[in-house]
């Protein structure tokens, strides 16, 4: 057996990637977040017509449905205005009344915003922290290195560092986050 590693763990200190090096997913998440969701109604704890409204407590227009959010026709958008207010506003109300922009079931708009509001349904679901249910739920119980945030993963595990104009980003540890109450 041969492989072979393309690019860098690192691009700013040129350091390559290798057989061990574990890169984010990004969006590719929101299938995850979708198949814990599916587990859920599986074991009917929710069920795809469930309204948003009731299940979150959040300020969801009325017809909005969990089929609607896991297929993004929900009416929700990541406009500009929802991005700019995203790091210094903290009242999920008005994130979601100035994100809720098409009737919802009758435009498709990918939206970051309804996989925050799956974790929050997990979490309204099953009382437990999002990223403990996935990680004990699906990531070890299939036997993988995977995780959300980094600090959940195998100690020694080699993370791509992740770069935006020029500064690395890296999300924030998991344990500083629940202590102020975010994440």
């Amino acid at each position: 057996i041969d492989s072979y590693n393309y690019g860098y763990a690192d691009i700013v200190k040129t350091i390559a990637e290798n057989d061990k090096t574990v890169f984010r997913i990004a969006s590719t998440s929101k299938m995850i977040s979708n198949m814990l969701i599916m587990k859920l109604v599986d074991e009917g704890k929710i069920s795809l017509d469930s309204n948003l409204k009731e299940v979150t407590g959040l300020n969801y227009d009325d017809e909005v449905k969990l089929y609607q959010l896991l297929t993004h026709t929900s009416g929700i958008v990541d406009s500009g205005i929802f991005n700019d207010n995203l790091e210094s506003v903290y009242d999920i109300n008005y994130l979601l009344d100035i994100s809720s922009v098409n009737k919802p079931g009758t435009e498709y708009c990918y939206t970051n915003f309804g996989a925050g509001t799956m974790a929050a349904i997990v979490e309204c679901i099953t009382g437990e922290y999002f990223m403990d249910y996935a990680q004990r739920e699906l990531f070890d119980y299939l036997g993988l290195n995977a995780a959300y945030v980094c600090e959940y993963l195998d100690e020694g595990t080699d993370v791509a560092k992740m770069y935006m104009d020029g500064e690395e980003v890296y999300f924030k540890d998991t344990n500083a986050a629940r202590a102020k109450g975010i994440g």
